[in-house]
């Protein structure tokens, strides 16, 4: 599957503690996300997710192909199974990917 150039800020995103708030920073330094809002524990573990989401959005565009070959050749899951998840998967990375 071909993909669409990356239009996100590269990773990888680190999680910034700072005197001012939580940050997500990207590797050079610029700002991803600042968390403002909710409780202490819920802004840690939303910066965590956001920081990781350039790996995972990658893992997930380099586990298609594989995922779509189980699906041509599914007979251990229920019928349809694999190939909605690789629909689900394409819906997810076309709404991650910023449309020009």
């Amino acid at each position: 599957m071909k993909t669409k150039p990356q239009s996100h800020t590269p990773g990888p995103w680190k999680v910034s503690k700072e005197y001012n708030g939580t940050f997500v920073r990207a590797a050079h330094g610029g700002l991803v996300a600042s968390m403002e809002s909710g409780s202490q524990t819920m802004r840690d573990m939303d910066v965590v997710l956001i920081a990781a989401a350039p790996e995972l959005f990658d893992m997930l565009i380099e586990a298609l192909p594989y995922i779509e070959c189980a699906a041509e050749t599914d007979t251990t899951y229920k019928p349809g199974a694999v190939r909605n998840l690789v629909n689900r998967i394409r819906k997810v990375v076309d709404k991650a990917e910023v449309q020009s």
